[in-house]
This record gives structure tokens, C-alpha cells and sequence, in this order.
């Protein structure tokens, strides 16, 4: 399995300080509350659930691809305890075939697919991660501390 970087990208509408420590705050749209259980559902032991993860991601293409908006702030954070890698493309396709499929008997079982794939560590055609941990800290950005460096 490839190595995983020790620092990532956190994204928050809120302002934060260095050194905050991020924990799950529980606030899942309501939208994606039926998906959520069924991929909480079939998570294997030892897995960390969706649930309860800080998600981090190891580029701004990974966080644009989540959803970034205009107001949204970008830290660098370096996890707390385990990190597990995951293809968020299984959880957009669990949520599209919730949209496609006006009946749960024909979009249940295309959602548990999708997340028996995503907790298998199964990667999409052209996945990508997201990481899970079950906490994180906002630590220093060393490319603005370069930048800051290098100004007159």
C-alpha cells in the first residue's frame, strides 16, 4: 500500500488557529443521512467510521473535487493516531444512485455495493482519496512560512 503523507489538507468555514485540535463534530447533511447508515452499517471492525472521522485529503484537487466553496478556508493538519485511505467516488456513487433510483429496493442494493467497495480499499477507474483519522491538528503551513521568509 502506498506510504501515507504525514500532513494534510483540512478544509473548515471556520477561522482556526494553529494548534486547534479538529474532532468530528457530528453535523452530516441530512441529505446524505440514509447513505451515511447504510456505509455505517456494513464498515468492518477496526475501520474508522465516517461517522465520527476528521477528513483530510493530500491535494487541493482531492478538496475541490469534495466541494470547496468561495468561503471556504484550507489548513494544513497533521493527523492524530491511525489514517485511513478511502475512494470517495464509491460514496458519490452511492449518493447518485439515491438520486437516479426513485425506489430503495432498486437503489439499496447499488448503495451497499458502493460501500462494501469503499471499505475494502477498493479504488474506482480514476479514484480519489479522501482520509480518515479520528482526529487532526492545524499545524503551520511551510510553504506561506517560506513565502514569509523570503519577503523584504
Amino acid at each position: 500500500m502506498k506510504s501515507l503523507p504525514k500532513t494534510f489538507l483540512h478544509a473548515s468555514y471556520q477561522t482556526l488557529e494553529i494548534g486547534t485540535r479538529l474532532e468530528h463534530r457530528g453535523d452530516n447533511l441530512a441529505y446524505h443521512r440514509v447513505i451515511e447508515e447504510i456505509f455505517e452499517g456494513l464498515r468492518p471492525e477496526g475501520a474508522i467510521s465516517r461517522l465520527k472521522a476528521v477528513y483530510l485529503a493530500d491535494d487541493l484537487n482531492t478538496l475541490d473535487y469534495m466541494g470547496l466553496e468561495d468561503d471556504t478556508l484550507i489548513y494544513v493538519a497533521e493527523p492524530v493516531g491511525e489514517v485511513q485511505r478511502r475512494d470517495v467516488k464509491w460514496f458519490e456513487k452511492a449518493c447518485r444512485a439515491v438520486d437516479e433510483e426513485p425506489f430503495e429496493e432498486d437503489w439499496r442494493p447499488i448503495v451497499e455495493r458502493c460501500a462494501r467497495s469503499y471499505w475494502a480499499g477498493r479504488g474506482t477507474r480514476d479514484p480519489v482519496h479522501e482520509y480518515l483519522a479520528e482526529a487532526a491538528v492545524i499545524v503551520p503551513d511551510p510553504e506561506l512560512e517560506a513565502r514569509q521568509t523570503l519577503s523584504p
